[in-house]
């Protein structure tokens, strides 16, 4: 399916601004066409992905430590926007538990169970496996597992992404939100699609959660815009159904391509996730 060559035109084509003026639809079928790259069903991924998250985090004991405080202790030892390998993760995340003494043996050494587990988590996590969490990968995904609702998450994770300190995301601070899940419900035969799936995903939300249209997104915006939307969800639409769409009218106007019935995604049940749903 994908080669070096789609790949090439995808980062081409959303890197230059090219898709601002020929838009998403033929900017997609570019990619597609160079890249012979079919239809997949995104939310399947992303739901395989989210249910073991689920069940990690009921066994890790970072479940026992509230949101702000988790990173704030991973902001002071690694740095507010600084990635993370596997190494600096489990050992921040040690160190967490061990000075929280939320392990299994107060005031001991992590478990090696525990050890495991958090490196169960690293991989849950990293959306791509090339062994680094970006800064939204790690912060969004630790979501899950700390401790606290889905407002006290999702405030403590724009806190976290907000750069600039003005109290709202970005459009850029937003895909940095977005970019973890873009890859978890992108394979990797689409690769060359994910920087086009990410911006239009990010101007699609963006715009429909900026409510007074001013170019930013704060907290309250983003919460009152989740009330009546799920992030996956809107995401799905985006990259499964006009993908779909994209490739099905691409195929009905040149006959004897790939076309056929059973190349339409198939969708799962809803998925919540603590500040996905």
């Amino acid at each position: 399916m994908g080669n070096a060559t789609s790949h090439v035109l995808g980062q081409s084509i959303a890197s230059c601004g090219c898709m601002n003026s020929v838009g998403f639809e033929r900017s997609a079928e570019a990619v597609i066409r160079s890249g012979d790259i079919q239809p997949w069903p995104a939310k399947a991924l992303i739901r395989e992905r989210l249910e073991t998250q689920a069940t990690l985090a009921r066994e890790s004991a970072l479940r026992t430590i509230p949101v702000q405080d988790g990173f704030e202790h991973f902001s002071s030892h690694i740095g507010r926007f600084t990635g993370l390998t596997r190494d600096d993760f489990i050992a921040t995340a040690k160190n967490l538990i061990e000075n929280r003494h939320a392990g299994h043996q107060a005031n001991k050494s992590a478990t090696q169970e525990e050890v495991n587990t958090l490196e169960a988590v690293f991989d849950s996590m990293d959306y791509d496996e090339n062994e680094e969490l970006t800064v939204g990968e790690w912060a969004g995904g630790l979501t899950v597992f700390f401790k606290g609702t889905q407002d006290e998450k999702t405030t403590a994770l724009f806190q976290l992404l907000d750069r600039d300190g003005s109290g709202s995301l970005s459009k850029g601070e937003m895909k940095e939100y977005l970019s973890p899940l873009v890859k978890a419900m992108t394979p990797p035969e689409a690769a060359a699609l994910r920087p086009l799936l990410l911006a239009h995903a990010n101007d699609t939300i963006f715009e429909q959660v900026d409510l007074n249209h001013d170019g930013k997104c704060d907290t309250s915006e983003f919460l009152a815009w989740r009330a009546d939307h799920n992030v996956v969800d809107e995401l799905v639409n985006v990259i499964e159904a006009e993908v779909y769409k994209i490739w099905l009218d691409y195929n009905m106007k040149h006959p004897g391509t790939h076309a056929d019935k059973d190349s339409s995604p198939q969708h799962s049940d809803q998925t919540r996730n603590s500040i996905y749903g």
